[in-house]
């Protein structure tokens, strides 16, 4: 009698350690689920720094850096290389006035940096209008590594990543400082506060559906106004 209780109550004891088991693996599989949208769910917001490479991986602290690399040469090695992908970049005229219809900025703060995203009509439009693009290029770079932004005067990146729901991750970065042309003459100190939001690093990262393209300013010039950052950025 004894030896059949005990073998029951070792068996419930089994049974229980089993259901305890497969409930914490099913708690796992739906946190890393979770976590799995959440990092894939696309966010728009404005930079203060640059961000490290892969850095939708920041979760991991110090070990983020390391980790990206490890996950980079070994999908380079036995996976596939990284995709390529091509976008367009254009400096605007800030001389010229904006497109009229490009409705409330998608990001704002108060130094000034706005972020609009346009529509394949607006984008066609923007392009079209007399004097607004001034300068611009095409490049091409691995998905995930930084690559130039064709704005004059403007130290800047920009960073693509596609995404399987026909959207494209975009992030541009400009690293701030004193542009060129804010010196009077060779050798005259600059008459700009060194702590004037012009100064400073900035930057967006916005998620664009295909066809459509971004539309950045930075923050106003103490002094000279025309040498406002303004850039297009069109994704292909």
């Amino acid at each position: 009698m004894e030896a059949n209780e005990t073998t029951g109550a070792k068996r419930r004891s089994w049974n229980g350690r089993k259901l305890l088991v497969a409930i914490a693996a099913v708690g796992a599989v739906v946190l890393l689920a979770g976590l799995f949208v959440w990092l894939s769910a696309p966010k728009n917001e404005l930079l203060t720094e640059m961000p490290t490479h892969q850095s939708r991986l920041w979760f991991l602290g110090p070990l983020r850096q390391p980790v990206s690399v490890v996950w980079q040469k070994f999908r380079a090695t036995w996976i596939k290389p990284p995709q390529l992908v091509t976008y367009r970049s254009y400096q605007l005229n800030t001389t010229s006035p904006l497109p009229a219809d490009l409705g409330a900025p998608i990001l704002t703060n108060a130094a000034g940096v706005t972020v609009w995203i346009l529509d394949a009509a607006m984008k066609e439009s923007a392009l079209k209008r007399p004097n607004l693009a001034s300068f611009g290029g095409k490049a091409t770079s691995p998905q995930d590594a930084w690559g130039p932004a064709f704005v004059q005067n403007h130290r800047s990146q920009c960073r693509l990543r596609s995404r399987p729901d026909h959207q494209t991750d975009f992030e541009v970065f400009v690293f701030g400082g004193v542009p060129p042309g804010q010196f009077a003459e060779q050798g005259t100190p600059p008459l700009l506060s060194t702590n004037h939001p012009s100064l400073k690093p900035f930057g967006a990262r916005v998620t664009v559906p295909n066809g459509s393209a971004v539309l950045m300013l930075g923050p106003i010039p103490e002094f000279n106004q025309t040498n406002r950052f303004a850039g297009l950025f069109v994704p292909e």
